[in-house]
């Protein structure tokens, strides 16, 4: 009895590094795989799988064509291959198509020689009708095992996971919970996963019914609804990573994204707009009667995208650095306006706010920017600026020798009416203060953009 408990131990923990332990490493920490775009683009992919399917396909092509928007479908092998006309048609009205697999197995429970089969079959499927090499692949469930990497780079196909999941097809969930399962991570470059097909009976049809309110509410907000987060992804990824000149920059890099994504996870941050990630809090920092502002009101706290400034910090001469960085700030004012108007996650925002220790010319954009106190967790907020400056600039510590280090960080706010009235969509740009904030900014010291930051 003891020999088959032991080799019942021995075959699962076998099974665990087979399956268990690659999901680990090519889902959730996307080793091989991609699972959104660029952070700093306002582009969504909408992914759809199971399909083709001839009763929701053809709704959801008409439905992508109202609203001019483009979409990558993973196809079932063996579907494909029994509806060749609608994976034309797919491909015709200039969406992407990818692979699902032959058969719609989990890989979990496949053996080695059956997933490098799975793969291979699913391609000459659909290959047969598109007459193109499939380079798109999407594991059923999103499940890997050990081999399935080997299996698609041999295939030349990458796999693409999603930042947004649906969860459209189960059984009992109606569209308000569709959409509310999408609205509440929603973030730019996103990548979301619904389906066209399979699932519980007549779940495509709350998809469909999901998607004609989602895609005008956000395309109000200035998103697009295209391919290129997928197209793009690699790239995305490689810029995630960043250049840096310096070793140690190279070295602490790796390690702030991971500690600057769970930090947006944990507290809610999501990118919005090309300069700022958004979250919700509430507002600690004393009443401001000429804003309607005391404490505990909700407010919308703007974290810089980092990356961002650090595209920005590469521009020569300084001056055009300076007007291209007031100009980027104004139109993510613009898109951050729009969230606090339609997105529900910010509509209860009473105001916006940040802290920068780089802000001359910000009054100019609409911003109040006061001194804030000496206490210790402003002082460590001031070290945390000086940090991201130091690891994002290309010259890291050296820029210190421009006169940052006797700088201090700044409060900078605006109420949500003064945010409407001068970003909104009604809003008419001024042009003039835009001007002048960019002519403050190109001859201040030091000449780096930094747009309103929080620390962390």
């Amino acid at each position: 009895m003891y020999d088959v408990y032991l080799a019942i131990a021995i075959f699962l923990a076998l099974w665990v590094l087979y399956a268990p332990l690659a999901e680990l490493l090519f889902h959730v920490l996307h080793i091989t795989s991609i699972h959104r775009g660029d952070e700093l683009k306002r582009d969504v992919t909408l992914t759809f799988d199971d399909g083709p399917d001839p009763e929701y396909t053809p709704q959801m092509l008409d439905l992508l064509d109202a609203h001019r928007a483009r979409a990558v479908f993973f196809l079932i092998g063996e579907k494909a291959s029994r509806y060749p006309e609608l994976v034309k048609e797919i491909l015709r009205r200039g969406h992407l198509v990818g692979s699902h697999t032959a058969h719609h197995r989990n890989a979990w429970f496949l053996t080695p020689w059956q997933t490098f089969r799975e793969v291979k079959m699913a391609a000459a499927m659909i290959e047969r009708v598109t007459q193109e090499p499939v380079v798109w692949f999407r594991p059923p469930w999103g499940r890997f095992n050990l081999f399935l990497p080997l299996a698609l780079r041999a295939a030349g196909q990458t796999p693409v996971l999603w930042s947004i999941a649906g969860r459209d097809w189960l059984k009992g969930l109606q569209i308000p919970a569709i959409i509310k399962r999408i609205a509440r991570r929603f973030h730019n470059g996103a990548i979301i996963l619904l389906h066209d097909s399979g699932g519980a009976p007549g779940a495509p049809a709350n998809t469909l019914r999901a998607l004609e309110q989602i895609l005008p509410l956000y395309q109000e907000m200035g998103f697009s609804f295209t391919v290129e987060p997928v197209l793009n992804a690699i790239k995305a990824k490689e810029k995630r990573r960043g250049s840096f000149p310096r070793l140690a920059q190279r070295i602490i890099h790796p390690l702030w994204r991971v500690w600057e994504k769970l930090f947006d996870r944990l507290y809610s941050v999501y990118p919005m707009s090309r300069m700022f990630r958004l979250s919700l809090v509430s507002w600690r920092l004393g009443p401001r009667p000429e804003g309607g502002l005391a404490n505990g009101v909700k407010v919308v706290e703007i974290h810089l995208q980092n990356l961002a400034v650090q595209e920005l910090q590469r521009v020569q001469p300084v001056e055009r650095m300076a007007v291209r960085g007031l100009r980027e700030v104004r139109d993510s004012l613009h898109d951050v306006a729009l969230a606090l108007l339609y997105d529900t996650r910010f509509q209860e925002g009473q105001a916006i706010f940040g802290m920068t220790m780089i802000h001359r010319g910000m009054e100019n954009l609409g911003f109040h920017v006061e001194e804030i106190p000496n206490t210790p967790i402003n002082r460590w907020i001031g070290f945390l600026l000086s940090f991201i400056m130091t690891l994002y600039h290309p010259e890291g510590r050296k820029r210190f020798s421009h006169g940052l280090e006797v700088m201090q960080p700044r409060l900078m706010w605006m109420s949500r009416q003064e945010l409407i009235a001068r970003y909104g969509p009604v809003a008419v740009k001024p042009l003039r203060d835009t001007r002048q904030a960019m002519a403050e900014v190109a001859t201040s010291q030091p000449p780096d953009m930094e747009s309103p930051h929080t620390g962390h």
